[in-house]
């Protein structure tokens, strides 16, 4: 806790001056789950620093010599500015000839008004610096709050996470060039760790991943652009980490990944594969004796 503060504790948790105990307690874990890093990864900085301003707003709140030395100084503050303003209405063309009297009489009290305001930054200093000595007693309290939060948070999660599976359903057409299980696992592999793949005739597969976060990263996979994949869910699909897809499209565009967009990019076992059946639909079984091909 510093010193001196140069924001609203009440304006940071959305709170007016006359809040309870129990309302500050209700805005920090609404505030602190909102700004919590952990979740906000892609702007973990500026989450960081809000995250601080909230802790510092709701321990001084919650401690009453805090907050009242701190409502004084802003009520001194206030009070001056609105006996200025009040002065500066009140004067008429015929209050301008005692003008010299009036600032006179309002040096006089400026100076008093001062004094007080002075007094109230005074008294909060003082106050903030006790509560340093206590404040990790609050800080605590709060941060086991929001612990328990982000527990009771991933429990549901988990709980959710029942009901869906990480499998994927694809669809390709069939033209002259067909995918395999060892082609689908070079082109999805990519995503995570595959657990099993099941081809049938009718140009679909099941991929199934280790766990529901790789499968949704590989859900936008369009495969090789001669014969484009469509990805569906076998399941339902899991809406609640849509967050994971952009964490790691932001990776990916630091990175030198490249898609698959054309058959040289399939490994060398995969493409002599691809080039077989490709030939073989083209020329027949016997392509590689008629125009004496040699296996590499």
């Amino acid at each position: 806790m510093s010193d001196a503060i140069d924001y609203c504790p009440y304006s940071i948790l959305g709170l007016t001056k006359n809040c309870s105990e129990n309302d500050v307690k209700k805005a920090y874990k609404k505030a602190a789950l909102k700004w919590h890093p952990d979740k906000n990864p892609e702007k973990k900085n500026e989450a960081q620093k809000m995250f601080l301003k909230i802790q510092e707003a709701s321990t001084l709140l919650l401690n009453f010599d805090t907050k009242t030395a701190y409502d004084n100084m802003v009520f001194a503050r206030e009070a001056k500015i609105i006996n200025i303003n009040k002065r500066k209405n009140e004067e008429s063309e015929i209050r301008k000839k005692f003008r010299e009297d009036l600032e006179a009489r309002e040096y006089d009290f400026n100076k008093t008004n001062e004094d007080k305001k002075k007094e109230a930054e005074e008294k909060l200093k003082e106050e903030l610096n006790k509560l340093k000595s206590t404040s990790w007693k609050i800080k605590n309290e709060l941060d086991e709050m929001i612990k328990q939060e982000l527990e009771r948070e991933k429990e549901y999660i988990r709980k959710i996470e029942f009901k869906y599976k990480p499998q994927l359903k694809v669809k390709w057409k069939y033209n002259s060039f067909n995918y395999t299980e060892d082609i689908l696992h070079d082109i999805f592999g990519r995503h995570g760790n595959i657990l099993g793949i099941v081809c049938s005739e009718n140009n679909t597969a099941i991929i199934e991943f280790s766990n529901l976060k790789e499968a949704i990263i590989a859900e936008d996979e369009t495969g090789i652009a001669m014969n484009p994949l469509k990805v569906s869910w076998v399941n339902l699909r899991p809406e609640h980490l849509d967050y994971v897809k952009k964490i790691s499209n932001s990776k990916e565009e630091s990175s030198d990944f490249k898609e698959f967009n054309s058959v040289e990019e399939v490994s060398k076992e995969n493409f002599l594969k691809l080039e077989h059946e490709i030939m073989v639909d083209l020329l027949g079984v016997g392509w590689k004796q008629e125009y004496n091909v040699v296996d590499e």
